[in-house]
């Protein structure tokens, strides 16, 4: 299969150099069903990887011959294999997680079976962790590694074979048809999709009456420029002037011209490579001064349009908030040789008291706010809102973690992207106001392995995230305003960019204007409203006694002059 797949990339090249560019499109549809055909037979996510790296020349090559295509003829439909094609280089391994769960919800397997399942997960789990400690012989941790991730392979082959329901569920490879989502979309909407090749970067913009591609081409200044923006933003002591100049060019470049014809004041982006580094709302978009982005636009961002409706075919929660701030001090005695160097946060038990304002809800905060509180806690709220500490482990991604309040006992308390894969959090909103909680090990296609990405795994509709180190004081006015934007009844793409605007503009003449102190936290999956929340249903119901005694009390009136 590889092999053959290999020839088929091949081919694909050798028409697009031919200029033979229909028989490209047709030639990829048939390498892109053994690919599908392919990726069942892997177990292991690093394998799924690893073939998506070795093939992602073909959708360069394909996503070239259909612009080409494009420009020459004009024709509209060959956009629609353009974004069938970006779509099925996107967020492969995430789709697989949420289509695996719906088969065991909705694939009639006996819950005993599915229980088996989700142990040996969790098992598995359990020694890659003792692996990664090495707390124990590597060898003997490995062996038996392997020997369960075989068990669960026949396991889940036994299930397939036995319930065709569950296995047409967890194995659909279908994508989003092109007209069902630009229909969902609404009047001020516009989705942006990029992919980023080793050549070129391909934008398809998708609305409800429109769509266009352009072709960006990749050289060692427009990279150069994307990462020297990213370190300008991260850091507040960066020159704001020359940061507004370095981040015009890189708008002039990947949004100008895409935007140019439309006044959409939505964006739904897909991002791809490098450009998952930066917060399109931070992009200057005037030559001669700063106008960010985010002032004309609210923005969200999702792995795949595919992605997105599959999250938005969620039933919402109520709407009621668990938040956690837990204290630190940096002198915790555990194994971790990270978690000694957690410094207090001071403002985090602030940020969750503003927030349970706009919302009711539960907070555990101090010495209450732990692992065991979180997990014990977690399915009875629609939303989650974590201020706390995470870390990015770059050389071993899936243990990045969430850190919470030290129990007495001396355990870590610490929430791992791997133990996410076996946690349930059906929220429709989780909150990580946590340092570079967005950010994670960058794969082509996959986006960020991390811990927001985990949270899509476990479940959520949609996360706020971080993508550097953020202000601990100004991420507190921040989601004050956030939440109380929500609880108005905002979209979640739109109350991040009222909060966003707010802060900038009470701080327009100080230093806090820079964009390292709010456009750090990005939106990412369902925007959808959250259900009119408690302060606003008692507030309608209060108007409505008013009024039926007020209506009362002029006819008992009336009656008396009578």
């Amino acid at each position: 299969g590889t092999t053959y797949l290999g020839l088929m990339e091949l081919k694909i090249l050798a028409l697009l150099n031919l200029e033979k560019l229909n028989e490209v499109t047709l030639a990829s549809r048939e390498a892109i069903n053994i690919l599908d055909s392919l990726k069942i037979e892997y177990q292991y996510s690093s394998d799924k990887i690893n073939l998506f790296e070795k093939t992602f020349p073909l959708f360069e090559s394909t996503l070239e011959a259909n612009y080409l295509n494009f420009k020459r003829t004009g024709n509209p439909e060959i956009l629609n294999d353009v974004f069938f094609f970006i779509e099925k280089s996107k967020s492969v391994l995430l789709m697989e997680a949420l289509k695996a769960s719906k088969a065991d919800q909705f694939g009639q397997v006996p819950d005993s079976l599915i229980e088996k399942e989700r142990l040996l997960r969790f098992e598995i789990t359990l020694m890659e962790k003792e692996f990664e400690n090495n707390i124990n012989g590597v060898t003997e941790i490995k062996n038996k590694i392997f020997d369960l991730k075989e068990k669960q392979a026949g396991l889940i082959k036994m299930i397939s074979t036995n319930y065709p329901d569950y296995y047409s569920l967890r194995y659909d490879n279908s994508t989003v048809d092109y007209n069902i989502f630009s229909d969902s979309l609404g009047n001020d909407d516009s989705m942006i999709s990029y992919f980023y090749g080793n050549k070129a970067i391909y934008a398809l913009l998708v609305n409800s009456n429109t769509k266009n591609i352009i072709r960006i081409p990749i050289d060692s200044e427009l990279e150069t420029s994307i990462i020297k923006v990213y370190r300008m933003l991260s850091d507040p002591k960066s020159d704001i002037a020359v940061l507004g100049q370095e981040s015009y060019n890189i708008y002039k470049c990947l949004l100008a011209p895409i935007l140019k014809s439309h006044n959409h004041k939505k964006l739904v982006i897909i991002t791809d490579g490098l450009l998952n580094y930066i917060p399109f709302s931070a992009l200057n978009t005037n030559p001669e001064g700063l106008t960010y982005l985010a002032e004309n636009h609210s923005i969200s961002y999702v792995n795949s349009a595919t992605l997105l409706t599959e999250l938005q075919e969620r039933q919402p929660k109520e709407h009621t908030i668990l938040a956690f701030a837990p204290s630190f001090d940096g002198t915790a005695n555990v194994t971790n040789i990270n978690r000694g160097k957690l410094l207090p946060l001071p403002n985090n038990k602030k940020e969750v008291e503003q927030i349970l304002t706009s919302f009711n809800g539960s907070s555990f905060k101090d010495a209450e706010a732990t692992l065991q509180n979180f997990k014990s806690h977690l399915s009875s709220f629609g939303m989650v809102h974590l201020a706390t500490h995470a870390i990015f482990d770059d050389t071993a991604p899936e243990y990045s973690y969430l850190a919470f309040s030290q129990n007495k006992s001396q355990d870590e308390d610490l929430l791992y992207v791997a133990d996410l894969y076996n946690l349930k959090v059906d929220a429709d909103l989780v909150t990580l106001s946590a340092c570079e909680s967005g950010l994670g090990d960058l794969k082509r296609g996959e986006g960020f392995m991390g811990l927001a990405r985990g949270f899509f795994y476990s479940g959520a509709a949609s996360i706020a995230s971080t993508l550097w180190k953020i202000n601990d004081a100004s991420s507190a006015t921040l989601m004050s305003g956030f939440y109380k934007n929500l609880s108005r009844g905002d979209a979640k793409d739109l109350a991040l960019q009222r909060a966003q605007i707010e802060f900038l503009n009470t701080h327009r003449d100080n230093g806090l204007s820079h964009p390292y102190y709010w456009s750090g936290f990005v939106i990412s999956g369902s925007t959808v409203p959250l259900a009119t929340s408690y302060n606003w249903i008692w507030i309608i119901i209060g108007t409505i006694i008013l009024l039926t005694g007020g209506f009362y009390y002029f006819i008992a009136r009336k009656k008396r002059r009578a």
